[in-house]
Parts: C-alpha cells; structure tokens; sequence
C-alpha cells in the first residue's frame, strides 16, 4: 500500500461560520468549547446531551437539535465534528462530507473524514498545532505538553505587543526582505527574552534603538 501523504497544516478562521458537533457526550464537550473559543456558530445534533453542555444551550451560546443526524444538517456548514462512537454513523457522515467536500473530524477514528483534530499549547493569540497524523493522541498529547513547558506564559504579549509595533517599521523599510532581516536580527539579539524579562520596557528600548540605526543607515 502506498504510504498517505502527510497532512497539510492549516489554521482557520471561524468567527461566525456555522459548525455542526454530532453527538453530545464524550469529547463533544471540549469540542464545543474550543469552536466557541474560535468564534464559531456551533450547532449540536444529539439526542442526548453531557451536563456540561446543558449550561451552553440555556445560555444560547449553542443550538441543540435533539435528533438524529441527517445529511440535512450539513446545509450551510464549513466544519463537522462527530463525538459519536457509532462507526456506522460515522462511515455515513465520511460519505456525505466527502461529497460536499466539507472538512470531517471524527474522534479517535481517523479512518474517517479529512480533518485531523491538534493537539494545542495555546499562548492567545500564539498557538502551536501538535499532530501525530492520527497514529497516537497519546503521542500528540506527550507532545504538548513537552512544548508546551518551553513555551513562556508572556509570549502572548509579546505577539501583542508587536502588532502594534510592526506598522511603525513596516514604513521604515522598502520590503519583505529588509523588514524580515530587521526583525531577525532583533530577535536575535534578544528582543523576546527583554519583553520576557522586563513586561515591555527592555523591548522598548531595544527597538527605539534598531528604529535609530536605521534611520541613520547603520543597519
């Protein structure tokens, strides 16, 4: 057998898209609540739901369709998500979603569908994506975790903190190239572990200093 490709990583923007979790126990939580965390519209189709995603529909953060799934659901969605452990449940939403060509995640199943779910070290608005290739969740999990203690608490302020900067440089200099070499060599200097080290003010002394060699042309 031919070996599989390996999969092509891809970060989506979900804010306002319509999402359909299937099934309401298991992993369907953590499903749901990671969607939401990305702005998604999530619609569940379960007869059943886990109390923790009761507290979710009386808030109207979800809708709940207590139903069978059918492929009448699929209308107007970008992602599914299934938490089912039914396998013929989930051989029919592989074939419909094939067919719509929309992205099918099934846990711990991926035999089905062509979306695999990450595990995630999430340093908002910093988020590193761990896959095994759906081998081992276990092993992707592991993963994380290792990452994850390498990675400081303050990153996600650091990425904050130079969007806000970038525009000012990006005027400064003519292109990708120039702007890609200026930021690099600022990191390599290290521009992070003074933010890390001091909430700002060392990375803003180191920056006024690099804005100051290049207007003087001595970058």
């Amino acid at each position: 057998m031919e070996a599989r490709p390996p999969l092509f990583p891809l970060f989506l923007d979900l804010r306002d898209k319509s999402c359909l979790v299937v099934g309401g126990a298991g992993e369907a939580p953590q499903k749901v609540a990671a969607l939401l965390m990305a702005g998604a519209r999530v619609t569940i189709v379960a007869r059943e739901l886990d109390d923790g995603l009761f507290s979710l529909v009386r808030e109207e953060k979800v809708e709940w369709r207590r139903e069978d799934w059918s492929p009448d659901h699929l209308q107007g969605v970008w992602l599914v998500v299934s938490a089912s452990t039914d396998p013929e449940l989930n051989r029919r939403l592989d074939e419909e979603t094939r067919r719509r060509r929309l992205p099918l995640n099934v846990v711990d199943a991926p035999q089905y569908g062509w979306a695999v779910w990450p595990a995630l070290v999430d340093r908002d608005p910093v988020r590193v994506a761990i896959s095994s290739g759906g081998s081992s969740p276990a092993l992707a999990a592991y993963l994380r975790r290792r990452v994850e203690a390498t990675i400081p608490e303050g990153i996600g302020g650091l990425a904050r903190w130079l969007a806000a900067k970038r525009p000012g440089v990006a005027g400064q200099l003519a292109g990708l190239k120039e702007r890609g070499r200026f930021w690099r060599r600022l990191f390599d200097e290290g521009l992070a572990e003074r933010y890390l080290a001091g909430g700002g003010e060392g990375a803003e002394k180191a920056l006024d200093e690099a804005v100051y060699r290049l207007r003087e042309g001595r970058e």
